[in-house]
């Protein structure tokens, strides 16, 4: 039984996503890409308003989840939210306040808009191309005044084109919700929230153990218990790479309990942590110098269908 998409979603025209047929083979022409997956990708947006610690955020998403693993960032995720409520909550801004505050997989960017209102400076990233044109279109649909950029995880050129946006060359603090998701994902993870977190101006100033002048280098994270092997993996990697992992008591930020838009369908439990680079001993392998620019890491991403990011 097939029902007709509705008429206020926008899909892609066929003649965009029409593959050529190999002559005399019944496979897909190489070039054209992957027709299914692309036909009905949604683009169209409707204006969606979530409640933020009493704050009402506008922005654009999709409706509906979309045929493309890839894409499903046009949609705003319970963890996400989550995490927005404690970026906005008195305990959250002070993460965020005259920080300069990126965000990855930030799909509709709620998280990194309720910053921008604290920081000096956000700076949302995607990897796919389709998600980054709805981070675009929210952005001018709300005035967010921020920086936009591809950034695939563990892509040295992506990450080096990211650090441009940055008014000193440094990130303070990294912001993510629902990225740790796949055992592939997790070393180019853990390796681009390093490389951003690292201060090159003086990582003597970074390690210091004095607290008034090492500055705080953070990464807030909204996760999602989908496998608890995978999410052991991230945490054991995380300590590895010289990080503090702390977990983000919920009943301090919200008094009055989790709200429902908070809560993942089917029981799943959303948390959050904050993450904080104490061990600065070991330079980021994505900023050692004589490594190709175009180095990759992570080449576990081919094992897998799609690009988590």
């Amino acid at each position: 039984h097939y029902t007709a998409p509705p008429s206020h979603t926008n899909y892609k025209p066929l003649s965009h996503t029409t593959k050529k047929l190999k002559q005399g083979t019944g496979d897909m022409d190489d070039d054209e890409g992957n027709c299914l997956q692309d036909l009905f990708t949604n683009t169209s947006y409707k204006e969606v308003s979530v409640d933020i610690n009493g704050r009402t955020v506008d922005l654009l998403a999709s409706q509906s989840a979309t045929t493309d693993p890839e894409l499903t960032g046009q949609l705003i995720w319970p963890v996400s939210t989550l995490l927005a409520h404690y970026i906005a909550s008195p305990l959250g801004q002070k993460f965020a306040k005259n920080k300069t505050v990126i965000e990855l997989g930030a799909g509709c960017g709620l998280p990194s808009i309720v910053a921008s209102s604290h920081a000096k400076h956000v700076i949302l990233t995607d990897g796919n191309e389709l998600v980054i044109d709805l981070m675009k279109q929210n952005a001018k649909f709300l005035k967010c005044p921020c920086s936009i950029r591809q950034l695939v995880w563990g892509n040295r050129k992506h990450l080096k084109d990211v650090m441009k946006c940055s008014p000193n060359g440094c990130v303070d603090v990294v912001i993510a919700a629902d990225v740790v998701q796949w055992p592939a994902v997790v070393e180019p993870l853990v390796h681009t929230i390093k490389a951003l977190l690292w201060c090159d101006t003086g990582a003597s100033i970074c390690g210091s153990n004095d607290e008034e002048t090492s500055p705080m280098k953070v990464c807030l994270l909204g996760i999602v218990r989908r496998s608890e092997s995978t999410t052991k993996l991230f945490f054991d990697f995380c300590e590895e790479m010289g990080f503090v992992c702390r977990k983000v008591n919920n009943e301090l930020f919200l008094p009055s309990g989790v709200p429902d838009s908070c809560k993942e369908y089917g029981g799943r439990v959303t948390e959050l942590f904050e993450l904080t680079l104490a061990d600065y001993s070991a330079k980021p392998l994505l900023l050692e110098e004589g490594i190709d620019s175009d180095m990759v890491l992570g080449k576990d991403f081919e094992l897998t269908s799609f690009m988590p990011c």
